[in-house]
């Protein structure tokens, strides 16, 4: 079953990437076995190891632990994985955050000059473009809109149409994507109402071009800071 809204947590694969050895896409944020595992005024930590069933999907010992902090003007968000089993692991993944605005024409994105860029995403990350836009737009309208950009600046400004802006940075990630499903796949989600792929966009950060190894006893760790300005 699919999320819309929030920021799903695509992990251990992106998407259908076939990059990663062993990867599945998209069962962690399926999961009900996430616990709390620590508490204070703005900061919340869950922990997921897998149960059986899980390890039945993807053979890999791990422990994942994503933690959610809160400022005045700002949300954190950090994922540790450690590869608890004896052989390494290789996963993709990403950060699915999705921002919700009165109409996703109107927001625009500056950063991306210059990045090498997925115009269309596949299986496996080709990066045979350039991103020519100062500053890019979403149509929301007709087209879907799926935008790779691999080992990119880790800032990038996010504008909506009421002058809203949002600092975006990343840590250990190395790409952005930009996604809007757009008028004429707007129907192959279930949850949509009519028009509503206009109220969001989403912008996230990855870890899909470059497939992420963490041996055995080591600690993978991505960070990602939402900012307004």
């Amino acid at each position: 079953m699919a999320i819309r809204g929030g920021v799903p947590i695509c992990w251990p694969q992106f998407g259908t990437f076939e990059t990663a050895e062993d990867a599945k896409h998209g069962f962690v944020h399926q999961s009900g076995n996430w616990q709390v595992s620590e508490v204070s005024d703005d900061t919340v930590s869950l922990r997921l190891t897998p149960d059986a069933e899980m390890l039945k999907k993807w053979p890999f010992e791990f422990e994942f632990v994503y933690r959610v902090s809160l400022g005045a003007q700002s949300m954190n968000l950090k994922m540790e994985v450690t590869n608890t089993g004896s052989k390494p692991l290789e996963f993709t993944g990403c950060l699915h955050t999705y921002f919700r605005c009165e109409s996703c024409t109107e927001c625009v994105i500056e950063g991306p000059k210059g990045e090498k860029v997925d115009v269309g995403i596949g299986d496996v990350y080709r990066g045979i473009e350039t991103e020519q836009r100062q500053k890019v737009t979403v149509d929301g309208g007709k087209s879907e809109v799926q935008l790779l950009y691999g080992g990119t600046t880790d800032a990038i400004v996010l504008k909506d149409g009421s002058q809203r802006r949002l600092r975006l940075t990343k840590m250990n990630m190395p790409d952005w994507v930009i996604w809007n499903i757009g008028k004429d796949n707007a129907h192959t989600l279930k949850d949509l109402g009519s028009g509503e792929q206009q109220k969001y966009i989403l912008v996230e950060p990855g870890f899909a071009t470059v497939p992420q190894r963490v041996g055995a006893g080591a600690t993978w760790c991505g960070m990602h800071e939402v900012r307004a300005l």
